[in-house]
């Protein structure tokens, strides 16, 4: 028996949640860290996702939970005062698109 075993479905999901941000902010050489200058990527993941439901991250891996974490940031920070980004991509070229705004008024990227 693991310890999910004993958790109710929301319970399991919310440590799904945890865990895979756990394991998307795992920056073993610090590589990532020194690029983005954040100083602990598991405390930007979970801030960034904090009221993301968790059954939006099942089926997803912890590389494109970062990758969708940081393009937003790096999209926020290019962002000139009193302007919103807008930014459309596909990444397979055909399908379906990913928008990511950055508004106006965009919480802080810190780890507070």
């Amino acid at each position: 028996m693991t310890v999910d075993d004993h958790l109710d479905p929301g319970a399991r999901l919310e440590h799904a949640k945890d865990e895979l941000l756990r394991e998307a902010g795992k920056d073993p050489s610090g590589s990532v860290s020194e690029q983005t200058g954040l100083p602990s990527l598991d405390a930007f993941l979970h801030r960034y996702y904090r009221h993301v439901a968790p059954e939006d991250f099942v089926g997803r891996q912890a590389e494109d939970i970062l990758t969708a974490a940081l393009s937003h940031r790096e999209l926020a920070e290019a962002r000139p005062q009193g302007t919103a980004n807008v930014r459309v991509t596909s990444p397979d070229g055909e399908g379906a698109a990913i928008v990511e705004v950055s508004p106006t008024t965009c919480p802080s990227s810190s780890t507070r």
